[in-house]
C-alpha cells in the first residue's frame, strides 16, 4: 500500500511538473465560433459549434488532429510518465483474467466474455456446466489480424437450444456493430452479416422460442446528405429466419410501420419471447429513460401483416423492467410505488388495472432484482 501511495503522490507531482512546461510548447488551436441560434418551443438556443457535427468536414478534423498533437506532445513530456506506465501494465496483468456478461441456459450451458491478463480484447466463450471446458466461440482478434483493425465483441444471445449464439461486433472502437450467428457444434458462422444491429442500452436480439429465427432491432441506412443526427431515428424491428439472407427478412415492429401505436421516431424497440409461453412483447424506450412503452401479441401472429399489437401500458405507467412466464407478464414499476414493486398482468386480459401485485419493498427497504434466466430486453441493459 504504501508503494502505491508513493506512487501516486509521484504522478501528481510529475503531472504538475508537466503542466508547468506546457506553456512552453504550441498553443493548442482555437476552433472559430459559428453560431446558428435555434428556436425550440418559444427559446432560443445558441449553438456556436455546431459544424462539429460534421466529422468529415476538412477543417473539423484538421482541427481535431491538431489538438491530438498538442495533447500527444503535452503528456510525452511528462516526467515519468514512461516508468509509470510500465508499472500500471504490470499491476493490470497481476490482477489475472477478467470475467464479464455471464449467461446459464438450460441444459447447463454457461456463456460468458473472457479476457486473459495479457490480452487486448474479450473473447466470447462456453462450457458445458462448472467443470466443463472451456471453448472459445469468437475471438475477435482472428478478424483484427485479418483486417488490420481493433474488433470487439458488443453482445450476445444464445438461443433457447444452446445450437447458435448470435453476437454483435464492432471494429475500430466505435459502436457500429454488426451481428453474427456462430454456430457453437463447429465454431463456423451461419448466414449473412447484418449491419447497423447495436446495442443501444438493450439487448435488441431475441431467439423465438424454436430457437429457428430471432427478431433484432435494426438501424436504417441513412440517405445521402442527411445529417448524423438521423442515424438513431427510426429503427424498425426485424424478424429473420436462421441461415436465411438478410433480403428476407421482415420489419415487425417499428415507428415507420405500426404508426397507429403512437410510437415517436427516438423509440428503440425489442421483442421479448419465451419458451413455453404463447405471447410476445414488444417493448419500446428511447434510450434516455427506463420508462417505456409495452405492447403484446401471441407469437403465432408474428407472420401477419401489420402484427396485430395490443397497448399494455404507457410512460406513465412507470414500468422499467419485464418478465414474461406462461401468460403472465411480471413487471417492476415505481407508480404508486416509490421503493419499486413487482405486478403481474394476465396476457389473455391485457388489463393494467387488473394486475396484482406479486411483491411489494419492505417499509425500510426498496426491491432490487438481480438475476433472470436469460437476457431479456430490458430498458436498463441489466439482466435480472
Amino acid at each position: 500500500m504504501t508503494s502505491i501511495a508513493n506512487m501516486l503522490r509521484s504522478a501528481a507531482t510529475s503531472a504538475l511538473a508537466g503542466s508547468i512546461t506546457c506553456v512552453a510548447f504550441a498553443a493548442a488551436p482555437v476552433a472559430p465560433v459559428r453560431d446558428v441560434p435555434e428556436t425550440l418551443h418559444g427559446v432560443t438556443v445558441h449553438d456556436p459549434y455546431r459544424y462539429f457535427e460534421n466529422s468529415k468536414d476538412p477543417e473539423v478534423q484538421t482541427w481535431l488532429k491538431a489538438q491530438g498533437a498538442v495533447a500527444r506532445s503535452t503528456l510525452d513530456h511528462i516526467e515519468g510518465r514512461d516508468q509509470m506506465e510500465k508499472r500500471i501494465a504490470e499491476l493490470s496483468a497481476a490482477t489475472g483474467d477478467s470475467i464479464r456478461g455471464i449467461v446459464r441456459m438450460p441444459g447447463d450451458r454457461i456463456y460468458y466474455q473472457k479476457r486473459g491478463a495479457r490480452e487486448r480484447q474479450f473473447k466470447l466463450v462456453m462450457r458445458q456446466g462448472l467443470h466443463g471446458a472451456e471453448r472459445v466461440l469468437v475471438d475477435p482478434e482472428v478478424d483484427a489480424r485479418r483486417t488490420g483493425v481493433p474488433h470487439a465483441i458488443n453482445y450476445f444471445v444464445p438461443s433457447w437450444d444452446g445450437r447458435h449464439v448470435a453476437y454483435g461486433m464492432s471494429a475500430g472502437g466505435s459502436e457500429e456493430a454488426t451481428m453474427y450467428i456462430v454456430d457453437v457444434r463447429t465454431g463456423q458462422r451461419v448466414g449473412e452479416p447484418i449491419a447497423r444491429v447495436q446495442d443501444s442500452n438493450t439487448s435488441n436480439v431475441s431467439w423465438l422460442p424454436d430457437s429457428k429465427s430471432l427478431t433484432y432491432n435494426q438501424l436504417k441506412v441513412r440517405k445521402p446528405g442527411e445529417p448524423e443526427t438521423e442515424t438513431y431515428l427510426d429503427s424498425t424491428v426485424v424478424w429473420l429466419k436462421l441461415g436465411q439472407p438478410e433480403s428476407s427478412a421482415r420489419p415487425v415492429f417499428g415507428p415507420t410501420l405500426n404508426r397507429d401505436l403512437g410510437l415517436v421516431r427516438l423509440d428503440v424497440g425489442a421483442i421479448t419471447f419465451t419458451p413455453g409461453s404463447p405471447w410476445m412483447v414488444a417493448r419500446t424506450t428511447d434510450t434516455t429513460v427506463p420508462e417505456g412503452l409495452l405492447f403484446a401479441a401471441r407469437v403465432s401472429d408474428l407472420g401477419k401483416s401489420p402484427v396485430p399489437w395490443k397497448r399494455l401500458s404507457t410512460a406513465a405507467d412507470k414500468i422499467v423492467r419485464i418478465d414474461l412466464q406462461g401468460n403472465d407478464l411480471y413487471f417492476s414499476t415505481y407508480k404508486d410505488a416509490p421503493l419499486y414493486k413487482v405486478m403481474k398482468l394476465d396476457l389473455r386480459q391485457s388489463d393494467l388495472a387488473r394486475a396484482p401485485p406479486n411483491a411489494r419493498a419492505p417499509k425500510k427497504g426498496v426491491i432490487k432484482i438481480y438475476n433472470q434466466r436469460r437476457p431479456t430486453p430490458l430498458a436498463s441493459g441489466r439482466r435480472w
